[in-house]
């Protein structure tokens, strides 16, 4: 088993030393990101280079839905499973399979994201930057919190409709104007966009 661990070590040294750019921008927050397109293509690239892959599957059991990815060494039998608690998000206007679709797509990111140690100080609320974001928000004027099934999600889910293939940001920082976002409903909002 010491074979597989050398390998996904040298998998995070290839993406640590990678000079690859973040090429999301979020307008509304103000930082870069990582597209999930630079995430899969560093994983990937980062696999290659140390002879393993990566296998997702999304699964359920007593305790609601995970993500499991196996890393496998593909020089040997050696893998390794990690697993990612993870919960189906009930969007408006999609069937169940898109919603699934959702949830592999953001589970597999994040479980990707974790263990090849891809880091995004945007989404640590304890950074500098973000305790800065949040004392200046709380200092300008209130904003309506927005929630899936309320009536104002249904004003919101309907301009959606019309911003379908609108880049996200975009969208986000119209809305962030007169409305709280949570991370909850910005992924909602980034499924009926497209």
């Amino acid at each position: 088993m010491k074979t597989i661990y050398k390998k996904l070590a040298n998998a995070k040294h290839h993406i640590k030393t990678n000079a690859t750019k973040k090429e999301g921008r979020n307008k509304f927050s103000n930082y870069d990101y990582f597209t999930p397109e630079q995430v899969e293509k560093l994983v990937f690239d980062a696999c290659q280079d140390s002879k393993i892959i990566t296998l997702f599957d999304l699964k359920r059991n007593e305790f609601g839905e995970y993500g499991e990815m196996t890393i496998a060494d593909t020089e040997s039998d050696e893998s390794i499973v990690v697993t990612m608690a993870t919960a189906i998000p009930d969007i408006k206007a999609t069937n169940i399979s898109q919603q699934i679709g959702g949830c592999m797509t953001y589970t597999e990111r994040y479980l990707k994201m974790s263990v090849f140690g891809i880091t995004e100080n945007s989404l640590d609320p304890d950074t500098a930057e973000n305790t800065k974001k949040t004392v200046e928000s709380a200092s300008l004027s209130k904003l309506i919190p927005l929630k899936v099934g309320d009536k104002n999600w249904t004003k919101v889910q309907g301009y959606c409709e019309t911003q379908k293939g609108v880049d996200l940001d975009t969208v986000l920082a119209n809305l962030g104007k007169k409305y709280e976002i949570s991370p909850k409903v910005e992924a909602e909002i980034a499924k009926i966009i497209g």
